[in-house]
């Protein structure tokens, strides 16, 4: 389970740059990249509590799957995602579930 969670945020860190490029476009600046990454970051504080106290509460593997479900969606929202908006929402998505995933594994 670490692997795939060792994969999944090195595919945020390494993909999602290419990638709000390409969707952006223009307004694809560094600023603008770097406050979703920021997002994602921020989430976390909401994210590793929520993971530790839910798995502590159901148990490890109660919270690890559905938390990979939402790694599993927030990357496929951010796959689709067209404008700055829905691709900040989709990273969202994916960092929480990045973020609870830790405490259950």
């Amino acid at each position: 389970m670490n692997a795939g969670l060792f994969c999944s945020y090195s595919a945020m860190l390494t993909l999602l740059p290419l990638h709000a490029s390409d969707v952006l476009g223009e307004a694809g600046t560094a600023t603008a990249i770097g406050g979703i990454f920021a997002a994602s970051s921020m989430i976390s504080f909401v994210g590793i509590p929520l993971g530790g106290y839910l798995a502590d509460r159901f148990g490890r593997r109660s919270t690890v799957f559905p938390s990979a479900l939402l790694v599993c969606a927030g990357a496929a929202l951010t796959a689709g995602a067209s404008s700055l908006e829905t691709l900040t929402g989709a990273v969202l998505v994916w960092g929480m579930g990045n973020s609870m995933v830790g405490p259950g594994v």
